[in-house]
């Protein structure tokens, strides 16, 4: 009878592993995902590229402390159309996103004239999304609420 018994207690918590298991998968946000979620919100986004550690312009991609997948978007509503519209860095870490966030932001700075970035700068758990000063400040928050929502989508499955 004891051998009945422990055997049901197997049979019973090898049924509850496999149930704490047996969630939908997580979903993995890239730079790629978001801006295609991106151009699906905002029909002005006419292009998106992007980078790996070849084409990376910055040569950061990959690099210890930098971001591990970068990506371009271009926008139709911008003069100059060979100009990106913005960009988007993941990095596998907060510190890392955190370090990168300050940097553009010390970049940002209006002292620095035209050695200066010029974009509206925004950051999530992961993430910093960029937007060209080249928009409208209208249009950047266009930018912003649709990456907002598509942070937030992402943030939820997270939760589950």
């Amino acid at each position: 009878m004891r051998k009945v018994a422990s055997l049901i207690l197997l049979v019973v918590m090898v049924f509850s592993l496999s149930a704490c298991g047996s969630s939908e998968p997580k979903v993995e946000v890239t730079a790629e995902s978001s801006l295609t979620s991106l151009q699906e919100k905002i029909s002005n986004v006419i292009s998106i590229v992007v980078y790996d550690e070849e084409t990376d312009p910055n040569e950061n991609l990959g690099r210890p402390g930098q971001y591990i997948g970068k990506a371009d978007f271009f926008d139709d509503r911008m003069e100059d159309t060979e100009d990106n519209a913005g960009t988007i860095e993941f990095f596998s870490s907060k510190s890392d996103c955190n370090d990168r966030y300050e940097y553009l932001c010390k970049l940002s700075d209006p002292e620095l004239g035209v050695f200066g970035v010029n974009q509206y700068i925004y950051k999530y758990d992961l993430a910093v999304f960029r937007v060209s000063f080249d928009l409208t400040p209208t249009q950047a928050e266009e930018y912003k609420a649709a990456m907002d929502e598509i942070m937030g989508e992402v943030s939820e499955q997270y939760k589950g």
